[in-house]
Formats: structure tokens, sequence, C-alpha cells
């Protein structure tokens, strides 16, 4: 006899929900510092202040592509009659988006730390 998995898929549309909340706080609040920073006086440091702009969109978009990516893994059976279905696929239910602004968030935080150390020594 199967076990039911009722328990483990309610937690998981429970975590599911959770990583969405979180992720559309942090697209609100990084939609807000992006603003910002973009109609901000200029400052002395320039270089600074665009990997700093950087860095917030890459985490934009970071929230934008786990929000994304949530709602394909829900609504899979949705969107398969699409024409470009396969790109969908490709696209967000195999975390290529969220790997890339990882790696492009990490990236440009060791670059960010650089130009901060190069300027004080």
């Amino acid at each position: 006899m199967a076990a039911s998995l009722g328990p483990v898929t309610s937690s998981l549309s429970l975590i599911r929900i959770v990583l969405v909340v979180i992720c559309t706080l942090g697209v609100l609040f990084n939609g807000f510092v992006l603003l910002v920073l973009l109609y901000a006086k200029q400052s002395r440091c320039v270089s600074a202040k665009i990997l700093i702009t950087n860095q917030t969109l890459i985490d934009l978009l970071g929230c934008l592509s786990v929000i994304i990516n949530s709602l394909t893994a829900r609504y899979r059976r949705d969107y398969m009659k699409l024409p470009g279905a396969a790109v969908i696929c490709i696209m967000f239910e195999s975390s290529v988006l969220i790997s890339t602004t990882n790696n492009a968030s990490i990236i440009n935080l060791v670059v960010l730390t650089l130009e901060r150390y190069f300027k004080i020594v």
C-alpha cells in the first residue's frame, strides 16, 4: 500500500508560499533601492555607485527568477501547451536564471570588494 504524500506536499506548498513572499519583498525593496540610487545626486565615488547599482539590479532579477521558478513549478500543466514551452522549461524549471544571478552576484561582490580594497590601499 502506497504512503500518502499529503503532509509532504502541503509543507512544500507552504515553503513555496514563504519563498514567494520573501522574494516579493526582495523585489519591492530592491526596486526602491534602485530608484534611490538612480535618482540620487552624483557622489564622489562613481565606480562604487555603479557596482552597488549593478548589485541591486542583480538581486532584483534573482528575486524575480525565484518567483517565476516557483510559479512555473506550480502551474506546469497549464503552460506546457504553449508554443514556447521548451524555452520556458529550460529557462525557469532548470534554475538557469537563479544560478546565473547567484554567480553574477558573487562576481559583482568580489569586484566591489577589490575596488574598495584598492581604493583604501
